[in-house]
């Protein structure tokens, strides 16, 4: 793999892990809202957090589900022995947030780039 593709992969594998931090932080903003508005008689800006909340979720879904299906195929058309290959399966099926930029570390970013590609630059 080429290291604009690997650096590219590795920006999408830790898009989910900002995504989450992005809305812990929006959650958070949300109930500093509730308990500020809460005790007067005016409406509360409810709905405009909600939505954003709801786009951080879907765009961190997205995204998952995306990295899901790619690293399986990594990890499925690799060359190492099946018991890793199953190992690393569940870790993305389980913990997949966590488990994608560990297994970009480890077999992607510290794989040599190829001879060919080396030529092609």
């Amino acid at each position: 793999m080429a290291k604009g593709s690997k650096i590219w992969l590795g920006i999408f594998t830790f898009l989910p892990i900002a995504l989450v931090i992005a809305y812990m932080v929006a959650f958070g903003l949300l109930v500093k809202d509730v308990i500020l508005y809460g005790n007067e008689n005016q409406p509360m800006p409810l709905f405009s957090s909600m939505f954003w909340l709801f786009v951080l979720m879907l765009a961190m879904g997205i995204v998952s589900f995306g990295l899901l299906v790619y690293y399986i195929i990594l990890v499925v058309n690799s060359n190492v022995n099946t018991e890793e290959k199953l190992l690393w399966i569940i870790l993305f099926l389980l913990g997949n947030v966590l488990a994608f930029p560990v297994y970009w570390y480890m077999r992607i970013w510290k794989e040599p780039i190829d001879h060919l590609e080396m030529s092609a630059t």
